[in-house]
């Protein structure tokens, strides 16, 4: 889901609550509705069909833990990351995941603002949203291949990946993280990508 022909750019939230309705939908087999008209709104609609839960004892799985274990050797107070979002509350949240790590981050509002700084900076990282005004994220890392082909850019999105994946790869984004995502598969998918360039 994307908003269209929204010239308030400057709107809060992450644009994450109709992927995570969505998401939550599928569990129970159903599906989100819309109806929407320009100038007068939108009706988002789902129905559910739930069972009563009668089992008193709640069990929470760990098979998970293993799976979950990261590597932080690899990230170290010389690893500096460059934050592409246009959201400032995508971006926090992000700078201060990679605080907790001792990781220097530094951020750019716009893709024409990434390509800018990529420039006169040497990033170990680039986490770039796709959805962003004037330059997308795919055409800014296009832009970055131009003149640094080695910088692992990682795709930080909550598109549907089904329908943009190939694209988002061939436009020379090395990895893709999906929003809303937990911090271990945050992590490690940015670790494996450095890791691939030591």
């Amino acid at each position: 889901f994307i908003q269209i022909e929204n010239e308030n750019h400057s709107y809060k939230g992450t644009g994450l609550g109709l992927t995570i309705v969505k998401k939550l939908l599928k569990l129970y087999n159903s599906k989100i509705h819309l109806k929407s008209e320009p100038e007068k709104g939108a009706e988002f609609s789902f129905s559910l069909h739930l069972k009563k839960n009668t089992d008193q004892s709640l069990q929470i799985s760990n098979s998970n833990t293993t799976k979950n274990k990261i590597d932080k050797t690899i990230l170290t107070e010389d690893t500096h990351v460059l934050i592409v979002d246009d959201n400032k509350i995508n971006q926090r949240i992000t700078k201060k995941i990679l605080e907790r790590y001792r990781v220097k981050s530094s951020l750019a509002n716009s893709g024409k603002q990434a390509i800018s700084m990529s420039k006169k900076d040497a990033y170990d990282i680039i986490l770039m949203d796709i959805n962003m005004p004037d330059i997308n994220g795919m055409e800014a890392a296009i832009k970055i291949r131009e003149f640094n082909s080695h910088v692992p850019i990682i795709a930080l999105t909550a598109v549907e990946l089904d329908e943009m994946r190939e694209e988002i790869l061939n436009s020379g984004i090395n990895d893709v993280i999906h929003k809303p995502y937990s911090i271990a598969e945050f992590l490690n998918i940015i670790m494996k990508n450095l890791s691939n360039t030591k």
